[in-house]
């Protein structure tokens, strides 16, 4: 009997690989790779459809969502992802919980499976910095501004400080909590101790370079501000907006920027796309990273990633880990499919228990 194994990474095994290399490292690669992922994209190697799944009102709001992609003749990628933005106060669990899974497309066995919590923000944050990257003007120290600070804020911040040097950071989220405790969470990466300033939304808006918006608002509430002008280069890497009809930026803000999405299909349902016709939006990532040069006049004026998230990210992240994973011989070998040497017989090795009657 061959017997086929699956590789297990629990959350302590993707820590203690980042603890080992260093999440600084991890970032970096991370960025690299994904933005060569990028710049080869080809839907002759790739099939990647929009993700779909189960909203939901009751008990509390939330959705579980997959998110599949099929890289030809190689391997199979599903990403679960469920979103609870209650999950934080009410039970102290992360708002996005995931979980991604590698098969074998000419067997269809399970090869792996790991929590993904922590690789959702690290690629979020990755994809952010090459939008930055590719539609900003790194040339000179900028100012950064994040509208929302929680779990997403933290890989933001770090993500973009490995591509730009950034002086100051402004901040705001309706919790003031949150917003004061940002500080102590960038700590172990806020190598220059970058000042945080907790301030207004209007101030983030009016005095930022580059701004991130990564919250939880609720479906129709949006936009997070409006009748605000920003300066006229700055780049927003708009991240929250993940739902139909979920939104963070006033349409005044789209229509007077560029407007990249990461995945323009899934981007007009439910990004800040939706709020535009297809005629207004831009080029996307994968287009301005394969032809940076036609668009470097883009870094001088207002632009807008529409970020998402795409399971092209996380396969990528996926991959990286996995050889990390490997080198580093952490994860545990489940014989978690059925394993038999009798195809046909899917009782095999069963034992029946014959009853003779009732008693």
């Amino acid at each position: 009997m061959r017997q086929k194994f699956t590789i297990l990474l629990t959350h302590q095994d993707v820590v203690g690989i980042l603890s080992t290399i260093s999440v600084d490292v991890f970032m970096r690669e991370l960025i690299d790779e994904l933005q060569t992922a990028f710049q080869r994209f080809s839907t002759t190697e790739f099939d990647v459809p929009i993700r779909t799944g189960f909203h939901y009102e009751t008990p509390h709001p939330g959705l579980i969502e997959w998110m599949p992609l099929h890289r030809h003749g190689q391997s199979v990628f599903i990403k679960t992802v469920g979103y609870h933005p209650t999950n934080p106060q009410v039970r102290m669990l992360p708002t996005v919980i995931s979980t991604f899974s590698l098969f074998d497309p000419t067997s269809g066995c399970l090869l792996a499976v790991c929590d993904g919590a922590a690789l959702t923000a690290l690629r979020t944050g990755a994809a952010s910095a090459i939008a930055t990257r590719m539609l900003s003007d790194l040339s000179r120290p900028v100012s950064m501004g994040l509208i929302g600070c929680g779990a997403q804020a933290v890989t933001q911040l770090h993500a973009l400080m490995q591509v730009a040097t950034i002086n100051e950071i402004r901040v705001f989220d309706i919790r003031r909590e949150v917003s004061d405790s940002l500080g102590d969470r960038i700590a172990s990466f806020n190598h220059g101790d970058v000042p945080v300033i907790v301030t207004s939304v209007d101030d983030v808006v009016q005095n930022s370079d580059v701004i991130s918006t990564a919250t939880s608002i609720s479906v129709g509430d949006g936009p997070l501000f409006d009748d605000l002008t920003p300066r006229d280069h700055v780049h927003v890497n708009a991240v929250g907006s993940d739902l139909p009809g979920k939104i963070e930026l006033p349409l005044s803000l789209l229509s007077r920027s560029h407007v990249c999405p990461d995945f323009p299909e899934q981007a007009i349902i439910e990004g800040e796309c939706q709020q535009l016709t297809r005629e207004q939006i831009g080029s996307s990532i994968m287009c301005i990273v394969a032809n940076a040069d036609a668009y470097s006049n883009l870094k001088q004026q207002r632009t807008v990633f529409d970020s998402t998230g795409w399971a092209l990210e996380d396969y990528v992240a996926t991959e990286l880990l996995m050889r990390y994973a490997r080198e580093l011989h952490v994860g545990s070998r489940v014989a978690l499919s059925g394993n038999t040497d009798a195809p046909y017989n899917p009782y095999e090795g069963i034992k029946s228990i014959v009853t003779t009657g009732a008693r």
